[in-house]
């Protein structure tokens, strides 16, 4: 009798071993975000950013990742805290046929620290962004034509993500007290393809000034030839 019942917990044990790692599976799968050639330029991956809020702002990197289990979806967090300090994990895995460069962004938020989780384990600091980090006057004294154009440094905190390449996003923000964030979700940037979108906006904007400008001319030449 005995050893029927010891035989039942052994095979009710091995079950729910089966059973939880095979959740831990799907939910691992699930938290990634996709990145694909049909995902946007800016992208915000709602469903696979979770939270963890750090009143203090005392919580490492080490022991934020010890606490991963603690950290909540961003939709079930309510509203943001002006005061707190906050712990924001993303994860995205690259549905890429090459490696491509991508930035976080965040309105609202006085500053981003963030670290990446490379699948092997290491972790690696990005530049930090926000409002206490928006200096970009260091870019005016950069001459694109010289070669030492190409050691000057970006504004953004740039990563770049592998083919094939499963990322872990872990950022510290503050929020910004008098403008706080609507949402804990940064936004993801593809920066190559956003800066050749931003500069054919260039263009446009240069044209449409220039029509302005020949109106104008033609405003005034039309009032001084027509006046009594």
């Amino acid at each position: 009798m005995l050893q029927l019942r010891l035989l039942k917990l052994l095979l009710l044990s091995v079950c729910l071993s089966f059973i939880s790692q095979t959740h831990a599976n799907k939910l691992e799968e699930k938290n990634a975000f996709d990145v694909t050639v049909a995902t946007p330029t800016i992208f915000s991956p709602k469903q696979n950013t979770f939270v963890l809020e750090d009143r203090t702002g005392s919580i490492s990197v080490e022991e934020a990742l010890k606490r991963q289990d603690e950290f909540k979806p961003a939709a079930d967090m309510g509203s943001i805290d002006a005061h707190s300090h906050y712990w924001i994990m993303q994860k995205i895995i690259s549905r890429l046929g090459s490696d491509r460069d991508f930035r976080l962004e965040g309105a609202g938020w006085l500053s981003i620290n963030t670290s990446i989780i490379r699948p092997d384990g290491s972790l690696h600091v990005l530049k930090p962004s926000g409002f206490y980090y928006g200096n970009y006057a260091h870019l005016t004294d950069t001459d694109p034509t010289l070669p030492s154009s190409a050691m000057a440094s970006s504004q953004h905190a740039l990563f770049t993500l592998y083919q094939g390449e499963t990322l872990t996003l872990l950022s510290h923000t503050k929020p910004h007290a008098s403008l706080p964030p609507r949402s804990f979700v940064l936004r993801v940037v593809d920066n190559a393809r956003f800066l050749e979108t931003r500069r054919f906006g260039l263009y446009i904007e240069g044209g449409l000034l220039g029509i302005l400008f020949a109106l104008g001319i033609f405003g005034w030449f039309s009032c001084f030839s027509n006046k009594d």
